[in-house]
């Protein structure tokens, strides 16, 4: 004998989906309406220096933010864009890896004669574990030329170090060159890009 679901047991399937549909509908527009998920802190003067920095959520920045890198997983680099006309230069780091983070961060420190950009991390309980971060920060008014230091999570060794020649316009530093394991690409699309 073959038992059919009721009706009225199949409107609570249809009911939990709905729900559910709703839910993830809600949450996808809130996390668009916050920049999908990033974190974009008070810009301040440190160092002589306005910095403005952002925060992905886990895989990266949305698609249609400017911070966005369509091969974020492949590896972990610094990418930087000069404005001259602003005088702005745009630090973009590419996959840091956190597990268990309350905030990751960025920010750039006078170091000796030159800078030193320092990854920032709050380790604690997060509700988000095993995760890459993309991480932006705006800077005002740097110098032309400048010694740069990257430094690791730690914050003990530097990753990188070398000069920035912002006159070139743009560049990549590509820190390490593999692939992550557990790297997703964030496939979020910020409102009216589509």
């Amino acid at each position: 004998m073959q038992i059919e679901p009721t009706s009225s047991g199949n409107r609570g399937g249809r009911w939990a989906e709905r729900v559910r549909r709703i839910a993830v509908a809600l949450l996808a527009g809130l996390l668009a309406s916050t920049g999908c998920g990033s974190n974009g802190g008070p810009c301040r003067t440190l160092d002589g220096l306005k910095q403005c920095p952002e925060t992905s959520v886990c895989g990266g920045f949305a698609i249609g933010s400017p911070f966005r890198v369509d091969d974020f997983c492949a590896s972990e680099r610094l990418i930087w864009r000069y404005d001259a006309t602003a005088r702005e230069l745009q630090l973009v780091y590419q996959r840091l890896a956190a597990d268990c983070a309350r905030h990751v961060g960025l920010e750039l420190r006078r170091h000796g004669a030159g800078y030193r950009l320092v990854p920032l991390l709050d380790l604690g309980p997060s509700t988000v574990c095993l995760c890459d971060y993309g991480l932006a920060l705006r800077v005002s008014g740097p110098p032309l030329r400048f010694a740069l230091e990257i430094d690791g999570i730690s914050g003990v060794d530097a990753r990188w170090s070398g000069e920035l020649d912002l006159s070139l316009g743009s560049g990549t530093i590509v820190l390490d060159d593999q692939p992550a394991l557990f790297c997703t690409p964030n496939s979020l699309v910020l409102p009216g890009e589509g």
